[in-house]
């Protein structure tokens, strides 16, 4: 059964298409090593430097390498984005417990 967000299926969410993206650096294999360690990213920078580019095409290319490791199973890999301001922290998105 496919799960559903705001009562769309989740499917929905999916990068269909591989988008364009161009690397400046290892940026690429950086988020990859992260997604396969189970740890977050993090992106900051101006606008128009290609945060949104890049978690993109790395969300079409994670879900390709994960349905190639795992031809017997649909994989449902969507892509959400959480817009932001500049001083917005991990913790606003994550949440936080006061002590």
């Amino acid at each position: 059964m496919v799960s559903e967000i705001k009562g769309k299926d989740i499917r929905t969410y999916e990068v269909k298409d591989e988008p364009f993206y161009k690397p400046v650096g290892q940026e690429v294999l950086q988020f990859q090593l992260a997604f396969e360690n189970k740890r977050p990213v993090c992106l900051r920078g101006p606008t128009g430097c290609g945060k949104t580019a890049l978690t993109e095409y790395m969300a079409y290319h994670l879900r390709k390498s994960v349905q190639e490791k795992n031809p017997e199973r649909e994989v449902v890999f969507p892509y959400i984005e959480s817009p932001c301001h500049e001083d917005i922290t991990e913790a606003h998105l994550l949440g936080r417990a006061d002590l």
